[in-house]
């Protein structure tokens, strides 16, 4: 399994439940690593996307505890393990997966994730959300780093991550 995140220095992700900074470089990114694949999200998340929709051209898991709760167009489960439970019952390669926030979703598909596709932000952006440190986490090493990028002023690089026990 997979995650993919954009964090500021700090390893924030979200202010106000939005995104810390317009980066369309990254989410074309964002878009090219997820076309084709599940991505795995909270109910917040959700509803932060532009319309509310679920992304196109992906499957879309949302994950929230009101089984009231109904997304045309994704599939809403309420537990971690109802999550994998769909992901196994459709015979979905581990390696199709991508967790995407937000930061409750993050801390509890961790465990499963093998790979991570983190775009630092050098900035700190006074987020309101955070997810762990892998960047100085013994469990994770860096295996890819990208070519300062630059955009709306700021600068941002994409750093790949996998868990050490499975490389």
């Amino acid at each position: 399994m997979n995650f993919i995140v954009a964090v500021d220095l700090d390893y924030g992700i979200a202010k106000n439940g939005g995104l810390l900074a317009r980066l369309p470089g990254d989410l074309r990114f964002f878009k090219q690593k997820t076309l084709g694949n599940v991505v795995v999200m909270g109910r917040k998340t959700l509803e932060s996307l532009p319309g509310q929709k679920p992304l196109a051209e992906r499957e879309n898991l949302v994950l929230t505890k009101d089984k009231n709760y109904h997304c045309p167009g994704a599939t809403v489960l309420h537990s971690r393990e109802e999550v994998l439970k769909w992901i196994k019952d459709h015979n979905i390669s581990q390696e199709k997966v991508f967790i995407s926030g937000g930061a409750e979703i993050y801390q509890l598909f961790m465990p499963d994730c093998c790979t991570g596709y983190v775009t630092e932000i050098k900035h700190h952006l006074a987020a309101d959300r955070f997810i762990e440190k892998i960047n100085q986490s013994s469990q994770w090493i860096e295996t890819g780093r990208s070519q300062m990028q630059q955009e709306n002023g700021y600068g941002y690089e994409w750093v790949t991550y996998q868990r050490k026990h499975r490389i």
